[in-house]
C-alpha cells in the first residue's frame, strides 16, 4: 500500500501548491489559466499574490491563521438546543420569559 507525501506532510504540499501557482503566473499564464490547473479558487490565488507582493517566501509560505476560539462555553451552546427538548411547544415560554410564536405556520 502507497502512501501519498501529501497525506504524510499536508502543509509541504500546500507550500508547493502555492509556490507553482506563482510560478506559472510569473510564466506568463492568466489568473484563470493557473486556477484551472491547479484547481484553486479566484480568491485563494489572488490572495497568495498579494501575501508574496506583501510580504515575500515568508508571508506565502507561512502557516495559515486559526479561526477564533469558541467564545461560548459549552453550556451556552447547548441552550438552544434544551429549549427546543424541552421547553417548546408544550408550554410555549423561552427560559428568559419572552412568549414564543403561537400563530401556526403556513
Amino acid at each position: 500500500m502507497a502512501i501519498f507525501p501529501a497525506l504524510l506532510f499536508p502543509k509541504a504540499q500546500r507550500q508547493r501548491r502555492r509556490l507553482l501557482a506563482l510560478k506559472a503566473i510569473w510564466d506568463g499564464q492568466t489568473l484563470a489559466a493557473v486556477c484551472r490547473d491547479q484547481k484553486v479558487h479566484r480568491h485563494s490565488l489572488e490572495r497568495w499574490i498579494d501575501l508574496y507582493l506583501h510580504g515575500g517566501f515568508d508571508a506565502l509560505l507561512a502557516p495559515g491563521r486559526r479561526a477564533v476560539p469558541q467564545a461560548l462555553s459549552p453550556r451556552q451552546r447547548n441552550f438552544p438546543h434544551h429549549i427546543l427538548l424541552h421547553k417548546l411547544p408544550a408550554n410555549k415560554t423561552l427560559a428568559t420569559g419572552l412568549q414564543t410564536h403561537t400563530r401556526p405556520f403556513p
